[in-house]
């Protein structure tokens, strides 16, 4: 099955929203008014976070409502890895960071573009934790 939906999606934690992912939300915002259908962020599970991430995160439910307060998402969907979903929804793009191997992105063959977005250096979340950062 080759067929792509005319969808948008992106993923991560989006813990501690920072300027970096309001970048990659706006320009996945910017794509979807090219003429694509959605903008889906598949947010990861707080228990992904603390087991692979090593942190205990905002709450999944304050991390989708910030998302929502963006006004460039259109859809949350809570996953632990995104493979499943991607083989159900097959976007048509895919929206990452610059620092995003196409070997990394899970669930790759299920996506039909990616386009790589240039982070903002010195912004991260890992460094928001540690108070490096702040905006």
């Amino acid at each position: 099955m080759n067929d792509f939906s005319n969808i948008i999606c992106t993923s991560g934690c989006f813990d501690r929203l920072h300027k970096g992912h309001l970048r990659l939300l706006h320009a996945a915002r910017d794509f979807a008014d090219t003429g694509y259908d959605y903008v889906f962020v598949l947010l990861n599970s707080d228990e992904y976070i603390t087991e692979f991430k090593k942190r205990v995160p905002q709450p999944f439910e304050k991390r989708a409502a910030a998302l929502f307060l963006t006004s460039y998402v259109d859809s949350v969907i809570k996953i632990y890895q995104p493979e499943d979903i991607l083989k159900n929804l097959r976007p048509s793009l895919f929206i990452v960071g610059d620092d995003y191997k196409d070997e990394d992105i899970r669930g790759r063959e299920y996506i039909k573009t990616v386009v790589k977005i240039s982070k903002i250096p010195g912004i991260s979340t890992t460094g928001l934790v540690k108070g490096e950062n702040l905006i």
